[in-house]
């Protein structure tokens, strides 16, 4: 059903970042029912920045407004040990969105994953 070469890919990935695909540190999602794509989870990410050298800590802030009791934004802040400014991402919830039901059961929680892994992509990726 998956591509070999995604197969391939979601494998590299694994063993690039010393990632383990049983922990499900990486991933494989279906986009408009024929392409799959492989992509580190938040739980991979977490490893990634926890093992790296000039991690130095991350923080998360949101926005006041709220919409639906779901903030309109989400900032992840993460600060290196060689970098003299922190990097910092902000994603808002409805650009980043998904369909699936986790998005409707803990939308806050999707969001703060969402905008770490971008952060920790910027970060140490």
């Amino acid at each position: 059903m998956v591509p070999k070469q995604t197969l391939l890919t979601l494998l590299r990935i694994a063993r690039e970042h010393y990632l383990d695909p049983t922990k499900e540190e990486v991933g494989l999602a279906l986009y408009d029912e024929t392409h799959w794509q492989a992509y580190i989870t938040v739980e991979g990410y977490s490893k990634i920045l926890n093992c790296h050298p000039a991690f130095d800590g991350l923080s998360f802030t949101q926005s006041e407004e709220h919409a639906n009791g779901i903030p309109l934004w989400m900032e992840c802040t993460i600060y290196r040990k060689d970098r003299s400014h922190p990097i910092v991402v902000r994603e808002y919830f409805e650009e980043v969105k998904g369909d699936q039901t986790i998005w409707q059961k803990m939308p806050r929680r999707m969001l703060r994953h969402k905008v770490m892994a971008q952060c920790a992509r910027l970060a140490v990726g």
